[in-house]
């Protein structure tokens, strides 16, 4: 581990924080963390996806008034898929929770793999800006990128999402080298 990463990962967990000069405390090992998941932004959100499956489904409806031969919806269907692929972050339906402890970083997801990230392996410490969608949730993230490439995103929109940045840092610094 060298001091390099170490100054990476503090910088973008300051600016995942906000730009806070200084990290909450480091708390006790393990840590996990699970989204919230009926928070207005939530909802908010949830409400804004269907309102676009609404808008679509219209859409439809009015192509199928020229075009009788479309069924309203298929096109709904297509254009909801384009717009999820495109611009929503996966995490905002897969995620369950983030575990921060000893060894690594962990994250659990409802509809596909677990991800572990070793401190061991760990190459790179970066901000990720989000996607589009979700829109009122702060889907801003922690990236943590291993030897391999594989990426694990902490998002800002975590109850404890500072807490879980301070603990990524703490515990870079325990194992931290020339």
């Amino acid at each position: 581990m060298t001091t390099a990463l170490l100054e990476q990962a503090r910088a973008a967990a300051v600016a995942f924080v906000g730009g806070a000069a200084q990290l909450p405390g480091a708390p006790s090992l393990p840590l996990v963390v699970r989204p919230e998941m009926s928070s207005g932004e939530r909802i908010a959100d949830v409400g804004a996806l269907l309102a676009a499956v609404g808008l679509l489904l219209g859409a439809g409806f009015v192509i199928r008034s020229a075009l009788p031969e479309i069924r309203p919806a298929v096109f709904a269907a297509v254009g909801l898929a384009v717009l999820m692929w495109s611009s929503v972050n996966p995490l905002f339906w897969q995620l369950a929770s983030v575990t921060v402890d000893a060894e690594g970083v962990s994250m659990t997801r409802h509809s596909a793999d677990d991800l572990r990230i070793a401190w061991t392996d760990l190459r790179q410490v970066e901000l990720d800006g989000g996607k589009a969608l979700p829109y009122f949730q702060d889907d801003r993230a922690l990236r943590l990128v291993d030897a391999q490439g594989l990426q694990l995103d902490i998002p800002r929109y975590l109850p404890e999402a500072p807490a879980l940045a301070a603990a990524v840092v703490a515990a870079l610094e325990g194992r931290a080298g020339p």
